[in-house]
């Protein structure tokens, strides 16, 4: 029997994980956050591509949904029932296309155990990834007394 992972978990929520200032942002959170603090999932609505390979981490899980071309609004129920499964304590998006669609199915899957946040990074990258971490650390800070460690 394997033992349960108490960390509290962030879901990075991105159109498609791939070469990008947004998508290298998420990768400077993978890469900087304390691995024994934290845990993450990356859901792409289209695809994780090669660029995946940037994570210095070998426990950050990659989900793709692959949305076709449009408004997507069938992949609501995808991205619901995915969020559901992975039971996030964060849920961060610095993407205007994926923000509406986070916070309305992270609502649904994840109750009011779950902070969402949605990020607009400044245009210096190294205090993007400061605020970023800082914006993630708060959103812990604030729900900390409702999370408790999986069971």
């Amino acid at each position: 029997m394997s033992a349960v992972d108490s960390r509290p978990l962030i879901a990075h929520v991105v159109y498609r994980f791939d070469i990008g200032g947004l998508e290298n942002g998420v990768v400077n959170l993978l890469n900087r956050l304390p691995r024994e603090r934290w845990r993450h999932a990356v859901v792409a609505l289209t695809e994780a591509t090669s660029f995946r390979a940037r994570v210095q981490r070998d426990d950050v899980r990659f989900v793709e949904l692959h949305k076709g071309p449009g408004h997507g609004i069938g992949l609501l129920p995808r991205l619901t029932r995915i969020l559901r499964e992975l039971a996030p304590d964060v849920v961060h998006t610095r993407n205007l296309a994926c923000t509406a669609s986070t916070a309305a199915t992270s609502a649904i899957s994840t109750g009011p155990r779950a902070s969402i946040v949605s990020f607009a990074a400044p245009t210096d990258p190294s205090s993007a990834t400061t605020s970023a971490c800082r914006a993630i650390s708060s959103a812990i800070s604030s729900t900390r007394s409702a999370w408790h460690p999986r069971a």
